[in-house]
């Protein structure tokens, strides 16, 4: 059973997968998940399934046997506001059509009909920012000022081991909300070895790595372990010493373990 389009984003979703998952914008495609996203569907959608009884049901549940759509909801009596959602949602699920036939997930905003950022760039852009005279519409706020899940034990004892080496940004860290106060607020390291060339490039190491992590655990059901992380900050940091010939002209001598297994010894400030 496959919903062949879904409005306005023209999703083809798998009747198999969860109902909430397609609402939330998660759309695989071939032989992995792509992020992929009608904006109104998604927030209609996840609002008006906080009152159903079947949260994580498929798409084939919810289609009640070819009969029509029925999302379970635990009660009859809405509110008003909900009962917008509610609505907003039954008639944008009113243009899906399903068919039998072998699950299949394409990103329609690309007539590749895969996936690509600048696409999804696009989509956001149209979703987020109205059509100005001066041609700007790149939505810069979504990129540098969310929240930053400090909280995440993962994150925070990551930041707090490579903090360790400079105790006034590691204090300072902690009030510190977006990547955009990161990047402003981090401090020149007091150093003329490498330990200046790689602090300069650590958060934006970890800023990515974090990223990536976060995507591959969402769409690839990655596993999120704490030192793999580590390693790949620093694997990445001094890869990307490379690009500077005076980090490559100050990593002479030095080899990855030194600061892989030495952190502190590496990156010491010199008064």
């Amino acid at each position: 059973m496959v919903p062949s389009s879904m409005m306005p984003s023209g999703m083809v979703a798998s009747g198999n997968l969860p109902l909430p998952t397609i609402l939330r914008g998660m759309v695989p495609s071939g032989s992995a998940p792509r992020p992929v996203a009608s904006y109104n569907l998604a927030i209609s959608g996840t609002r008006s399934l906080q009152y159903a009884s079947l949260k994580s049901g498929s798409v084939r549940e919810h289609f009640a046997n070819g009969d029509g759509w029925n999302l379970h909801l635990r009660r009859s009596l809405l509110r008003e506001s909900e009962q917008l959602h509610l609505e907003a949602l039954m008639v944008l699920l009113s243009s899906v059509t399903i068919s039998e036939g072998d699950d299949e997930w394409e990103w329609t905003r690309d007539k590749t009909k895969i996936f690509s950022v600048r696409t999804c760039y696009a989509m956001l852009d149209e979703v987020m920012n109205p059509r100005r005279e001066d041609g700007v519409h790149f939505p810069w706020k979504r990129v540098w000022e969310p929240n930053i899940p400090i909280s995440v034990k993962v994150t925070r004892r990551l930041w707090e081991e490579l903090l360790v080496v400079k105790g006034e940004t590691r204090h300072a860290f902690t009030s510190w909300t977006s990547a955009d106060e990161i990047f402003r607020n981090w401090r020149v390291f007091n150093s003329k070895d490498l330990a200046f060339h790689v602090w300069a490039a650590l958060p934006y190491a970890v800023v990515w790595v974090l990223w990536r992590v976060r995507n591959e655990a969402i769409f690839n059901d990655g596993r999120v372990e704490f030192e793999h992380i580590k390693m790949t900050v620093m694997a990445t940091v001094w890869n990307w010493m490379n690009m500077s010939n005076r980090a490559l002209e100050a990593r002479q001598g030095i080899k990855f373990t030194d600061i892989l297994y030495g952190w502190r010894m590496v990156m010491r400030e010199v008064w």
